[in-house]
């Protein structure tokens, strides 16, 4: 289990929805997430934010052999803290 939060288009963390605690390992888009699903709407929320994640760690474990624990640290050792860029 990996703790998410959202970022904005700035990178930075977003409103009081956001998870906020010492527990968030890993930050990603959550604010104006283009969906296309016979139309293109946008979304905002963690739940976005929570589904790159997830995309990310299925990619990394799909295409480097990594076991779970690997994937994790992957992830959450190679963040970038929120507002420091793409």
């Amino acid at each position: 289990m990996i703790g998410v939060t959202a970022l904005n288009r700035n990178g930075q963390r977003v409103a009081s929805y956001a998870n906020n605690g010492n527990f968030v390992e890993a930050a990603a888009p959550g604010v104006g997430v283009t969906v296309l699903h016979n139309q293109t709407f946008y979304g905002t929320g963690t739940s976005f934010s929570t589904a790159y994640t997830a995309g990310v760690a299925a990619g990394i474990s799909s295409t480097q052999g990594l076991t779970t624990p690997q994937v994790r640290d992957a992830i959450t050792k190679n963040m970038r803290p929120p507002g420091t860029g793409p």
